[in-house]
C-alpha cells in the first residue's frame, strides 16, 4: 500500500495497536503499522495542559489523520480519548471521532464514527 513500510513494532503492552500521548508531539508513542506520523495534519496544536499530560487543540477547521492499516481494526478494539469543546455545545450533531477506509481521503468509507447528536454522544 503506498505510505506503508514494512517496519513493525512490538507493543510493550499485549494488544496495543496505536497509542498517540502528545509527548513526543504528533508522532505515534506506538504504531503498530509502522506509520507513526500523521498522513494528514491542519489547524491542530500541542498544548501543556490536557487531561493526563499534553493534549491536543484542534480549531474548527483541523484535519488530523493516521494511517489506518495495523494501527486499528474493525473487527474488534478499543477506543479511548478525552475530549473537551473549547465553547458551549448546543443543538446541533457534529463528528469528533471518524475512521475512514486506507488513506482518509474520503469519508464515504467511514466505518467507525462518535458524534455530538445534540443532547449527548
Amino acid at each position: 500500500m503506498a505510505g506503508q513500510t514494512s517496519r513493525i513494532s512490538k507493543p510493550q503492552e499485549p494488544g496495543l495497536l496505536f497509542y498517540l500521548s502528545g509527548n513526543k508531539g504528533f508522532t505515534a508513542d506506538f504504531a503498530g503499522g509502522a506509520q507513526d506520523l500523521p498522513n494528514f495534519l491542519k489547524d491542530v496544536a500541542i498544548i501543556p495542559n490536557g487531561a493526563f499530560g499534553p493534549g491536543f487543540s484542534a480549531e474548527d477547521s483541523q484535519l488530523l489523520s493516521y494511517w489506518a492499516p495495523g494501527n486499528i481494526y474493525a473487527q474488534r478494539g478499543t477506543i479511548s480519548f478525552f475530549w473537551r469543546s473549547r465553547y458551549p455545545v448546543g443543538k446541533t450533531p457534529f463528528p469528533i471521532f471518524r475512521v475512514g477506509y486506507a488513506d482518509h481521503s474520503s469519508w464515504d468509507m467511514v466505518w467507525l464514527r462518535i458524534d455530538y447528536n445534540g443532547s449527548g454522544f
